[in-house]
């Protein structure tokens, strides 16, 4: 059932990347949040949420609620942006289970990703000010930009960390940089310009970096427990 579950996710995945390519309106009211159901389902069959993995599964589940509320109109995307908010913070729970490591060469990688999210966000910003009356679009953006940044640095610092195994170290870490992306490239496309294929783009990095971040920390605990 496990294989059978992570193989309808990826098929699923591919049927939700068409259906954004294509312009399936009705088809991917099923096969996004379908795709996200498919891959929770098989977090929970694999870890039975144990230990940090309740938080990570808990992470699914807020992100297959983000994906519905993205596909309602506009007015919904704060509530869309809210969900997902939730699911960075309990990633981020789910991959510190104790206190993380600092080391010298942690740092600079911390300091170097906030810097670099500094910058992105004065890009993202500049076209949040042509917007009218984005106050607390503009407020959540931030915030989430920020939460979303320490996910990605909770996800390298598996690196120096001695329990990690290296193969599920490099899934959570390239997960995390495809969701990173992902994010990145929805936002350039809807607050800056239009990106060609953005849309698919989007989709593809995001549903890759999900599958990766949950294949690899499911690995990690089983492999651990």
């Amino acid at each position: 059932m496990d294989t059978w579950l992570l193989g309808g996710t990826f098929l699923l995945a591919v049927l939700d990347w068409m259906a954004c390519m294509f312009n399936w309106t009705r088809l991917r009211w099923f096969t996004k949040p379908a795709t996200l159901l498919a891959l929770t389902l098989w977090f929970r069959q694999v870890t039975s949420w144990q230990g940090p993995a309740l938080w990570f599964g808990l992470g699914l589940v807020f992100s297959l609620l983000g994906d519905i509320f993205l596909l309602l109109p506009r007015s919904w995307f704060l509530v869309g942006l809210t969900a997902f908010l939730t699911a960075q913070i309990l990633y981020i729970a789910s991959l510190n289970p104790t206190p993380p490591p600092f080391p010298p060469a942690a740092i600079t990688v911390a300091a170097l990703m906030m810097a670099w999210a500094l910058v992105f966000y004065r890009v993202f910003r500049a076209g949040l000010a042509r917007i009218p009356g984005n106050r607390r679009l503009r407020i959540g953006v931030g915030i989430y930009s920020l939460v979303l940044t320490l996910m990605l640095i909770s996800a390298i610092l598996t690196l120096f960390r001695t329990e990690w195994e290296t193969s599920n170290v490099i899934l959570v870490i390239c997960g995390a940089l495809l969701f990173y992306t992902s994010d990145s490239l929805l936002a350039y496309d809807r607050f800056v310009r239009p990106v060609r294929y953005g849309r698919v783009l989007v989709m593809v990095t995001y549903h890759l970096g999900q599958v990766a971040m949950a294949v690899g920390m499911a690995m990690q605990l089983v492999g651990s427990g």
